[in-house]
């Protein structure tokens, strides 16, 4: 996966140098979202289930969730149809391997080769080491968002507003029905530590490589004061 399709994102280097981006997790604070400035939407995983999201998304990331078919994991889900229907203006990126083991999220390599059908690229990652040149390296794993973080600084986006990360701990249903997602919230849930932590990683990466760069949250839950502002669109 490294060798083969990795090179390919040397097309995207630089390619919006100076420009605005929205970055959109699937956090509950999405459904306050409201836009600050003309900016191309990244957008991840469950966020396409957002009518609004799918009609504006320019680039879209998503994983193992692509490939689930039965039930007997409730956290992701089955989101193929979705993916397929956002067609092929829409460029994608797929997390189909880690440290080139392509069994480890369950896509095997005609399921890979085929990705070019929808226009997803296939991408590895390792659970280590954030890269700059995701050109010649990985992409970091633990959580598709960051790789949506990694491609959008190698872009040359200049400031970069985050969306719905919320940093939310999901907790099965039946427990106490909590979930991560703006489309099925209650408005209970924990803060993940775990995520948080990861992202302090990836925001002093963007500091080393990407020092012009600025990340501002819209309405941050988890991750309030710890990026280059905030901005709160609600007082609820």
């Amino acid at each position: 996966i490294l060798k083969e399709y990795h090179p390919l994102f040397k097309k995207y280097k630089n390619k919006h140098l100076g420009e605005t981006c929205y970055i959109f997790g699937s956090g509950p604070s999405f459904n306050n979202f409201k836009k600050q400035e003309s900016g191309h939407f990244i957008g991840v995983n469950h966020i396409i289930k957002s009518d609004y999201i799918r009609t504006n998304i320019k680039y879209y990331f998503f994983g193992h969730g692509y490939m689930i078919y039965d039930n007997n994991n409730t956290i992701y889900g089955n989101h193929r149809n979705d993916v397929n229907s956002l067609g092929n203006h829409v460029e994608k990126f797929c997390m189909v391997s880690l440290n080139n083991n392509c069994k480890v999220h369950n896509f095997d390599l005609p399921t890979i080769r085929g990705l070019h059908t929808i226009n997803a690229l296939p991408c590895d990652m390792n659970l280590e080491t954030i890269h700059a040149e995701i050109d010649k390296y990985p992409f970091y794993n633990h959580s598709v968002i960051f790789p949506s973080m990694q491609f959008a600084l190698y872009c040359g986006f200049e400031k970069i507003y985050l969306v719905g990360c919320d940093c939310g701990q999901y907790e099965q249903e039946g427990k106490n029905g909590t979930s991560k997602y703006f489309f099925k919230n209650d408005g209970g849930g924990k803060l993940n530590q775990y995520t948080i932590d990861r992202w302090k990683k990836i925001f002093k990466m963007k500091n080393n490589h990407y020092p012009n760069a600025k990340i501002i949250n819209i309405n941050p839950v988890g991750l309030k004061g710890l990026m280059d502002g905030d901005i709160f669109t609600t007082h609820s």
